[in-house]
């Protein structure tokens, strides 16, 4: 099944109206999304756009993610700008709060999750930040 879903012109925002959004969600055996931005305006427009995803799982503490060993990251959960560090370690666990971007990280990032027995898989192109998040 694929869905699209696409924003309406929003008259109060006239800065906007040639700015086209659309996002085109599929499902099968896989979950893909797809978010296009498009500036029809002869005008530089600067956006930011992001695909916010939650995942279910079975026990904070039995999970690790892997993926981002050697990237830099800013850990805004360390302070107000977030403290620039590197992911030193092969495994991510989340043992606290957490709240990193990763902003040159293209690759693709697995979310091992030991207590549901499964392993979800994240891949993207035409992003290069990825977030870590948990309360």
């Amino acid at each position: 099944m694929t869905l699209h879903f696409r924003l309406p012109e929003i008259p109060e925002r006239p800065a906007w109206k040639n700015l086209r959004t659309e996002l085109v969600v599929t499902v099968s055996d896989r979950l893909t999304m797809e978010l296009t931005a498009t500036n029809n305006s002869p005008a530089a427009m600067e956006i930011e756009n992001c695909l916010h995803t939650y995942f279910h799982v079975g026990d904070i503490g039995a999970v690790s993610i892997t993926g981002l060993q050697s990237a830099p990251f800013l850990d805004n959960a360390a302070g107000a700008n977030g403290a620039r560090k590197v992911e030193n370690d092969s495994v991510l666990r989340i043992t606290k709060e957490t709240n990193r971007v990763y902003p040159d990280s293209t690759g693709a990032v697995e979310i091992r999750d030991e207590n549901l027995k499964r392993t979800i898989r994240v891949e993207k192109s035409g992003s290069n930040s990825t977030v870590v998040w948990n309360p």
